[in-house]
């Protein structure tokens, strides 16, 4: 059957050619279809804060990539909490208390076991806390040395270096400037490294922990993939 007619002015598309490229058509959409589902990629936002983000999350990154590939993950890191209900971000990493939201499916990360750290270079191994606190101190915007203090009902803080974030804190410290008190979590990588050195450990038990959370109607296939692969990593 012919496809077209000869016309003066050109072609056109005779009943069975009409037909024919209606066919032809569906069956290119389904094939750009099927090829889209494999060359996009899925976005998923992670809320964390800027020190979890340096000391923990960025070394990483690059098995995620490669595990990944059809994930696009974007680090929103900032120290204000976003919506996760209201769709701000896909999932966060956030330290506390267990949640206590049913709405929001919570893995522990890990618990949170505080590290008293410092140069390898300065003399404070073998210490009791007492004597540790007169070092020059840093502390960052959690206060966890004040805590600490009023914890073992220690005299309060005299002369400290104060700075916003842990991880300026652990930079301090392995600079020599002082000894700070961190999460082992975010130490862990630079204790390992050589970088820094365990001068006091907190043996208390807590509740307390980092925690991955994303709510559970609305996690995608990729959401779940990235929590499942953030918790693997800390268990190694």
């Amino acid at each position: 059957k012919p496809l077209f007619h000869r016309r003066a002015r050109g072609l056109a598309l005779t009943d069975a050619g009409r037909s024919y490229h209606a066919e032809i058509f569906r069956a290119l959409q389904i094939i750009t279809d099927a090829t889209r589902q494999f060359t996009e990629l899925t976005t998923v936002t992670l809320s964390i804060t800027p020190s979890i983000a340096s000391k923990w999350l960025m070394p990483k990154l690059p098995q995620l990539i490669e595990t990944h590939t059809e994930i696009d993950l974007k680090i929103h890191a900032s120290e204000q909490r976003t919506d996760l209900m209201r769709g701000d971000a896909n999932l966060a990493i956030r330290q506390g208390p267990p949640p206590q939201d049913a709405a929001l499916e919570a893995i522990l990360l890990s618990p949170i076991s505080y590290v008293a750290v410092a140069s390898p270079q300065t003399d404070a191994k073998n210490l009791e806390l007492a004597d540790i606190l007169a070092h020059r101190l840093i502390q960052d915007s959690h206060g966890h040395w004040d805590t600490l203090c009023k914890d073992f009902d220690l005299p309060p803080l005299k002369a400290t270096l104060n700075v916003n974030q842990t991880a300026l804190a652990l930079d301090a410290a392995a600079s020599g400037q002082g000894i700070a008190l961190a999460p082992r979590l975010l130490a862990q990588d630079a204790l390992d490294a050589g970088n820094l050195q365990a001068v006091w450990q907190d043996t208390r038990a807590t509740d307390h922990g980092f925690f991955i959370l994303y709510p559970k109607e609305r996690a995608s296939e990729e959401t779940i993939k990235v929590a499942k692969w953030l918790a693997a990593q800390a268990a190694i």
